[in-house]
């Protein structure tokens, strides 16, 4: 068994990622201590113990441990998270939060769970149609966090240079 193939039926790497069929029972494992900076898209399940620094997007679960942490959008078909998200959750089907999880983000998502314990501040959706990258007003899909933030600041400074009312 050959690692490598030069033979005509060798495809290059972007056209393996989307005809490669989803494998029952794999999962793609982002360990603990580990940081990963960009997007990732995965035909099967995904386990953050780790930090990802962009979006994620699953054909299968999506599960964040309590140790994990996601700073960018999550699409998946369900997903258990039990660790920190900053960003948007569209998930198509179920979403279950466990007791130790803590989202900053709008949800959109099918069916909702969430346990005793988890903190959720942002927007929740059910039902109708999921939204598509770059539909959610202020937010973009590459720079959503920093967005966010400019316009937090930016609020702020406003607050901050308003009157006083006497006393």
């Amino acid at each position: 068994m050959a690692l490598f193939k030069n033979d005509a039926e060798s495809t290059t790497m972007s056209k393996q990622r989307n005809d490669v069929p989803t494998t029952p029972g794999q999962v793609n494992i982002i360990g603990q201590g580990t940081v990963i900076e960009g997007s990732i898209t995965a035909n099967s399940d995904v386990r953050v113990s780790g930090k990802v620094i962009g979006n994620i997007t699953v054909e299968g679960k999506t599960v964040i441990t309590p140790e994990g942490i996601v700073e960018g959008e999550i699409r998946s078909s369900h997903a258990d998270i039990a660790g920190r998200i900053n960003g948007e959750v569209i998930i198509s089907e179920r979403l279950v939060l466990k007791g130790t999880a803590i989202v900053e983000g709008n949800i959109h998502t099918s069916k909702f769970v969430i346990e005793d314990g988890a903190s959720f501040s942002g927007n929740c959706h059910m039902g109708g149609a999921l939204p598509k990258r770059n539909e959610m007003p202020g937010v973009t899909v590459t720079e959503g966090r920093k967005d966010k933030d400019k316009q937090r600041n930016e609020q702020d400074k406003r607050t901050e240079r308003s009157p006083q009312p006497a006393a």
